[in-house]
């Protein structure tokens, strides 16, 4: 099940809040790529600036789309991929493997959510907490119900 998250959460760079969280995203293609959060340095003059933080899930997500893990082009690939391998084979579905040590109940915030629906929809989430407690396997789909997926504006007319 672990595929190093552990490890990568101890790059973390959180010289603010000491909470440090890692991931490494397995692709389609069984490519690892690893993520950290990233804080922007803190004092006391100049306190954190929360919404400058990187997560360490968009981290992933955001590398490996720029290597063509993720996206249109991934999905054109794992197309094929996808309809040779059993529904529930959670080895051939592309995952996200997540450590929050520090909170038993650590998980994405909103925005990483909303990115793991997007680019993640038919993959695993498997989160790593507190060490007394086992990893939880999630869908992205059972974080954020509702989501938007933005079929809403693909199905709309251009403006004349």
């Amino acid at each position: 099940m672990r595929r190093g998250e552990r490890s990568v959460a101890e790059r973390a760079l959180v010289p603010a809040s000491q909470f440090p969280v890692g991931c490494v995203l397995r692709a389609r293609a069984g490519r690892l790529v690893s993520g950290v959060n990233v804080e922007p340095h803190a004092d006391a003059a100049a306190p954190a600036e929360w919404s400058h933080v990187l997560c360490a899930e968009r981290n992933a997500l955001g590398t490996a789309c720029s290597y063509g893990l993720l996206g249109a082009a991934a999905d054109e690939e794992g197309a094929a991929a996808d309809a040779n391998s059993a529904a529930d084979d959670d080895s051939a579905s592309p995952a996200l493997f997540l450590s929050c040590r520090e909170d038993a109940n650590g998980s994405p915030c909103g925005a990483c959510r909303q990115l793991l629906v997007e680019l993640l929809p038919g993959g695993v989430l498997w989160m790593d907490r507190a060490p007394e407690t086992p990893p939880e396997r999630a869908r992205p789909s059972d974080l954020l119900p509702g989501s938007f997926r933005g079929t809403a504006l693909s199905q709309r007319a251009p403006n004349a």
